[in-house]
């Protein structure tokens, strides 16, 4: 099953501004290249049965956790 972590460009764009390890991003324009992944990627994003908004406030743990309960949510419950 397919579950779309769903963020916003500006939180995207937050967390890889300053990260040399993507290599897509390696361009003269990496925030216009990031807008027209996000662009190209989000209809096949879509599809995902489960998806979970992103929040800039969020922790790992918090992601988590909102995770399990939209797994939960759509009866899909890991590790029972």
């Amino acid at each position: 099953m397919a579950v779309w972590l769903k963020a916003d460009l500006e939180l995207l764009w937050n967390r890889v501004r300053h990260k040399t390890t993507r290599p897509l991003l390696k361009t003269a324009d990496p925030k216009g290249t990031l807008t027209a992944l996000l662009a190209a990627r989000e209809p096949v994003y879509a599809e995902a049965a489960v998806t979970v908004q992103a929040r800039s406030e969020y922790s790992v743990e918090d992601m988590a956790g909102k995770v399990i309960e939209a797994l939960q949510s759509h009866g899909e419950v890991m590790g029972k």
